[in-house]
């Protein structure tokens, strides 16, 4: 399994009582694996979230997870593949987490 997300990750602004914590994706560059962990803040059980993969021409490549997230956060792992299992080319992509209004991203670096 690929090693645990850098500790760096960007901050979305605070909107509301919810709050998109941080976004990691880690190993980068990455050939096999790619660990991403989202989490956030505030009260709930769970916020409405979306972390998707997308390609440098804005097409969405897979959906990672989309569904409640709790307050300790998610990791999810992507193999560098489409939803049909398709290996994908490698290049720049990006994972954009949409946690309620608030959304980030970050790009990552495929490595074939």
């Amino acid at each position: 399994m690929a090693s645990s997300p850098r500790p760096s990750a960007r901050r979305a602004r605070r909107r509301g009582g919810m709050r998109l914590e941080s976004l990691a994706a880690g190993p980068v560059p990455f050939q096999n694996e790619l660990d991403v962990y989202v989490s956030r803040s505030g009260v709930g059980n769970g916020a409405a979230a979306r972390v998707a993969v997308y390609d440098v021409t804005g097409k969405e490549v897979r959906v990672l997870f989309e569904g409640g997230l709790p307050e300790a956060g998610r990791h999810s792992t992507w193999d560098g593949r489409d939803p049909r299992g398709g290996r994908t080319a490698s290049g720049v992509y990006f994972i954009r987490a949409v946690v309620g209004r608030e959304q980030t991203s970050r790009s990552v670096f495929l490595l074939r």
